[in-house]
């Protein structure tokens, strides 16, 4: 957009004339979990909390094969900014109990390492530290 726009257009603050805000929670599963599952209780996690609007309703996206997760989005909408801190904290609580209760495992950033093996013996010398 040019800068001229702003000055001499019209510029409508959205957050101003609307007062409904979308939170996203990023989750990533273990691979071998039940992803059916995982939609489930993030879907039952956001309808129930008191502070989540069911119009527009939660939606859950099964984004990708992530390199070490499965991974997940949660959206929910809320009104009032005052709202944000307390749907954010109270959410990442309720997907951590329900996803233990459940025994889904919330993945870890992970490498594996393939050692090769070499056909010519490499001699290997263990020296002390200097002193």
């Amino acid at each position: 957009m040019p800068n001229k726009e702003f000055i001499t257009g019209r510029l409508i603050n959205w957050t101003l004339s609307d007062n409904t805000l979308r939170r996203d929670f990023a989750v990533g599963i273990v691979y071998g979990s039940d992803t059916r599952k995982a939609e489930q209780l993030l879907y039952e996690i956001a309808r129930n909390h008191p502070l989540v609007l069911k119009d527009p309703a939660p939606t859950v996206l099964f984004k990708e094969f992530g390199a070490s997760s499965l991974d997940f989005e949660l959206r929910v909408y809320f009104s009032g900014i005052e709202n944000n801190l307390p749907v954010w904290h109270d959410i990442n609580f309720a997907i951590d109990d329900a996803f233990r209760a459940a025994g889904i495992e919330i993945a870890l950033p992970q490498q594996d390492v393939h050692i090769r093996t070499i056909d010519r013996e490499v001699p290997i010398r263990v020296e002390p530290p200097p002193a």
